[in-house]
């Protein structure tokens, strides 16, 4: 599972599930207490994902898990 966070809030994640052009259909998660919680599915801009993109260290998703 790749999970990614989002570096705009330290407590949500993300798991890419399916790309469709430019979105990704994705499953989202908040932590809490340490543990995480599953928020359900959404739409995010691939180009959040970009890992070559260095702006996405402060307004993207970064990976943290495979």
């Amino acid at each position: 599972m790749a999970l990614y966070q989002d570096s705009t809030d330290s407590t949500r994640f993300a798991e890419p599930l399916t790309k469709q052009g430019k979105k990704v259909i994705c499953r989202v998660y908040w932590e809490v207490a340490g543990k995480l919680a599953y928020g359900g599915k959404t739409i995010i801009p691939t180009a959040l994902f970009n890992e070559e993109d260095s702006r996405n260290s402060r307004i993207g998703f970064v990976r943290v898990q495979d």
